[in-house]
């Protein structure tokens, strides 16, 4: 089995595990209600719909895991009836999100105004659905079949061969390309994106004008915060599961209308499209990941008292922002249509490649050092902190390792290319390889010690250091409102504007869970590859194929651009993603920083502002604040 097809098949497996379970008891809980009202219908449609998707997903995992064979697919009926059922069902959940949302909606902004009836909301389904059938029954009119994919392990209808037999500029094949893009994910994507920024504010406002009146309870607020965060959850789960679909949906619309004015209009070209995607992404990353290093950095370095801590946030935050500003020139190239401008010389791309790869591993190994020294600290509450000269050993030894390490191919005379694919420096691995001997013992020790000090170390620490974290902050939670402190939690007063205990334990568990789980996301493809250079080495050294990721044979069966994807994915956006999301995060979650950013962006935005009205001369007159201001 290839690489792609046993993450998509684990990935497939639990998502068919869980969802499936989880829908078909929300299923039984909303069938088992006395009181059927519409929203109890609608969720019961949803509930069938996502249990069908998931069943049909069945097939799908089974051929994978058997390596990529039909099976269940093997005639054409089967294919035929399980590719309908799957259009059909997938369109119709999105479908009915996006109602659920205009319904919300409607009552939030008219809460006063009488529910749907149960016969609408019936119309309404039958005739998307028949909409929507008819649509997926125009290739069995036109006698076009499906085939089986082994890239997919699933049925896929080319759409070429169903252009070609309705007629290629014919409005018919105009008509039927739009209605199939539209009635699938397009339509639902602007409705369900702004129910939720609308829902958002009726739910603050409705909250707000309960406080003025003193109306609105403990329970009630704790009411009015869990639905805001349950529709902000909710959409932004379906904005990240189909934002990629309604994307690519909006394209074949525009492909559509090309056909009409025999002009070029939609904006993809697949060929280009990964180069701007994430062009864009990065730009994002270094504008955000810029700002927000600075001012972390700032804020820590005007600290009085220049603990353990603070010093590792310093080096963190200047890490960081390096990579930030690394990542300039690779955007500058790429948006200048691939070009090498900075990355010319040898020279230019030899420095620049060793900062990064430096950088990156560096910012990588104090996120887990901080995560050890953290779990250390819940763990052994009353230990002595870590001193300035430990932490000074720690950094100095991982980073002579690091460029040591970074600084073998210049030792065997192997330099970098600049790569139009990724618009960066590009070491060859295979060239310093070949240098040093394929089969000698140095290249095995170094292949090994490269990722094992990179992306591999930090990993599980930082993992299990979430666990940990989050068990010691609950216990500590449990005893203090156990009364722990001598007291009943609401029986202690505390001054005004003064925070709960529980309160900080929380915004504590939360900050800990955001950050781990913004670093799996962001170094999960890095680990997967840079763990994969390790399979390579004990390769090596046994002389047996133990790696799971064989890039040359996936580069052969003609995937060179998901390849690249990967590889621009993994060593480019998702290293950039990492600083600035971190730092983000750490300006977001905690009071004291934003007041600090809040405080400095005034001060920015006064500077130069300052009026001050001098009298003329030989008149007395007030200043703007009070001060007599006298002849001179």
């Amino acid at each position: 089995m290839e690489a792609h097809q046993i993450v998509f098949g684990t990935i497939e497996t639990a998502g068919l595990l869980i969802g499936g379970m989880i829908n078909l008891l929300l299923l039984t809980f909303h069938v088992k209600q006395s009181n059927k009202s519409t929203t109890i219908l609608l969720y019961c449609l949803m509930n069938g719909t996502d249990l069908l998707i998931c069943i049909l997903m069945i097939p799908i995992v089974i051929s994978c895991w058997a390596g990529s064979k039909p099976l269940f697919f093997e005639t054409v009926v089967a294919r035929e009836i399980w590719l309908f059922l799957w259009e059909v069902s997938g369109r119709t959940s999105v479908f009915l999100i996006g109602l659920q949302s205009v319904l919300r909606t409607r009552a939030l902004l008219f809460p006063f105004c009488r529910r749907i009836k149960k016969l609408v909301l019936i119309i309404i389904i039958i005739s998307y659905l028949i909409i929507l059938s008819s649509i997926q029954s125009v290739r069995f009119f036109y006698h076009v079949s499906s085939v089986f994919s082994a890239n997919t392990n699933r049925p896929t209808m080319i759409m070429g061969d169903l252009q070609d037999a309705i007629g290629r500029k014919s409005i018919k094949t105009v008509v039927f390309l739009v209605a199939n893009s539209f009635f699938g994910y397009v339509a639902p994507f602007l409705p369900i994106t702004f129910s939720c920024l609308i829902s958002v504010h009726c739910i603050n406002k409705s909250g707000k004008k309960a406080k003025k009146c003193r109306q609105l309870t403990e329970g009630t607020d704790q009411n009015h915060q869990t639905a805001t965060r349950t529709v902000v959850l909710l959409t932004v789960v379906y904005i990240l599961t189909n934002a990629l679909t309604f994307v690519i949906d909006l394209n074949e619309m525009m492909v559509s209308f090309t056909k009409i004015v025999n002009k070029r209009v939609y904006f993809i070209d697949w060929l280009k499209a990964q180069l701007n995607f994430f062009a864009t992404i990065e730009t994002a990353g270094i504008l955000v990941g810029g700002v927000a290093n600075f001012l972390l950095l700032a804020f820590h370095l005007k600290q009085t008292k220049k603990s353990t801590t603070i010093l590792l946030y310093c080096f963190t935050n200047v890490t960081d922002l390096l990579i930030c500003v690394l990542m300039i020139p690779t955007v500058i190239s790429c948006w200048a249509g691939s070009k090498p401008l900075f990355f010319e010389t040898v020279v230019a791309r030899e420095i620049w490649l060793f900062l990064w790869e430096v950088s990156g591993r560096t910012s990588v190994f104090l996120i887990g050092l901080q995560s050890v020294l953290r779990t250390r600290a819940l763990l052994f509450p009353f230990s002595k902190r870590l001193r300035k000269v430990w932490l000074a050993g720690i950094m100095i030894t991982y980073a002579i390792i690091l460029c040591s390490l970074q600084s073998v191919r210049f030792f065997y005379k192997v330099y970098s290319i600049f790569s139009p694919r990724t618009c960066r420096a590009t070491l060859m691995f295979w060239w310093l390889q070949e240098a040093m001997g394929p089969q000698g013992k140095g290249t095995i020790v170094f292949m090994f010690m490269t990722a094992l000090f990179g992306y591999v170390i930090p990993f599980l620490p930082i993992t299990l250091s979430c666990v940990i974290s989050i068990v010691c902050i609950k216990n500590s939670r449990k005893r203090t409102a156990a009364g722990g402190l001598g007291s009943h939690p609401s029986t202690v007063r505390r001054p005004t504007g003064a925070s709960r205990p529980s309160d900080n334990h929380k915004a504590a568990t939360k900050t800990i869970v955001i950050l781990t789980v913004v670093y799996l996301l962001t170094n999960s493809p890095l680990f997967v590859m840079e763990l994969n250079e390790l399979m390579v080495s004990i390769s090596i050294a046994l002389k047996k194929q133990v790696n799971f990721i064989n890039w040359e044979k996936f580069i052969e069966d003609g995937n060179f651009l998901y390849y690249v994807f990967i590889y621009v994915f993994s060593y480019n956006v998702c290293i950039l993603l990492n600083s600035a999301v971190n730092a983000f995060v750490f300006l977001s979650r905690t009071a004291e920083k934003r007041k600090f950013v809040a405080d400095t962006f005034m001060m920015v935005f006064r500077c130069g502002k300052k009026e001050i009205r001098i009298a003329p001369s030989g008149i007395g007159s007030t200043g703007p604040l009070g001060t007599q201001l006298s002849k001179t």
